[in-house]
């Protein structure tokens, strides 16, 4: 069986900008590719950072 990834997506209302929401020490990264299909006016961050250890 192929290993699954799971990921979150949050979204932000009009009133919040990625600049009053997410915390200073923030580990995302602004993801900048060209030809992702995005909507016109979004930004999207990535976090790729390893899984925690199965309880």
């Amino acid at each position: 069986m192929a290993k699954s990834r799971g990921f979150s997506i949050y979204l932000l209302k009009d009133t919040f900008l990625p600049e009053n929401a997410l915390k200073d020490d923030h580990n995302i990264q602004l993801l900048l590719e060209e030809g992702t299909n995005l909507p016109i006016n979004t930004v999207m961050y990535i976090a790729d950072t390893p899984g925690n250890a199965l309880w």
